[in-house]
């Protein structure tokens, strides 16, 4: 994995996080979403996370 790669995914793992902080401080900003679809959302989020956090351990030794 290239320098820039990571770098790149490590900005996509700072968004997701923040993402998740967000809603799951602010439910009440998600009104259009039934509670199911709330759930599926954090659930992708979460799941878009740790992928993310495999990828980055997986090449943390290799450049």
């Amino acid at each position: 994995m290239t320098q820039p790669e990571r770098e790149q995914l490590e900005r996509d793992l700072a968004l997701y996080l923040w993402l998740l902080d967000y809603y799951a401080r602010k439910r009440n900003r998600a009104k259009s979403m039934t509670d199911k679809e709330y759930t599926e959302y954090i659930d992708a989020i979460l799941d878009e996370i740790n992928c993310i956090r495999e990828i980055l351990e997986k090449h943390k030794d290799k450049p």
